[in-house]
């Protein structure tokens, strides 16, 4: 019986090893293992200064909240810090005003091209007036713009937008 017993264990514990070697988890928005999580962040910060500069146009817009999605999650505190010449960016969920205008600037993944260009996807959603309240999780990957962001001296800047 005990035979049986460690045989059946033995093909359950092979079963789930397989299982979690094919099915490893989420992948991560930024290659990892070519981008550095400081990096990610300094061009997360270059588009979404890039994405206030040039695509927000409406009145209400540039009055309202302001929440960044960066890689899937509201940002950290030390990591809004960055933009406190912006009063409008709120620094989590709670800061929400349901019955306001809220623009959401997203980040959503970054790929290493090569050692200064970093290729990343996101989007602006409530940026002029005439577009809808933005609806998290609504919008697929065609809506979204393309960023080619390249490092010159030290700082990563927005060199190129593909717009969806």
């Amino acid at each position: 019986m005990w035979r049986v017993f460690g045989a059946v264990a033995t093909i359950f514990f092979g079963a789930a090893v397989t299982y979690w070697q094919m099915n490893p988890g989420p992948t991560p928005p930024y290659d990892t293992w070519s981008i550095s999580d400081e990096e990610a962040l300094d061009v997360a910060e270059a588009i979404l200064r890039y994405q206030i500069e040039n695509e927000v146009s409406g009145r209400k817009a540039k009055r309202g909240q302001w929440l960044f999605m960066v890689f899937g999650d509201v940002p950290s505190a030390e990591f809004t810090a960055r933009f406190h010449e912006f009063p409008q960016v709120i620094k989590s969920y709670s800061e929400v005003d349901p019955g306001g205008d809220t623009v959401i600037f997203m980040v959503k993944s970054a790929k290493r091209f090569d050692d200064t260009t970093i290729l990343a996807i996101g989007k602006v959603y409530g940026g002029n007036d005439s577009q809808d309240k933005p609806l998290i999780g609504l919008a697929g990957d065609e809506d979204l713009n393309g960023y080619r962001v390249e490092q010159n001296d030290g700082v990563w800047e927005v060199a190129a937008v593909i717009s969806s």
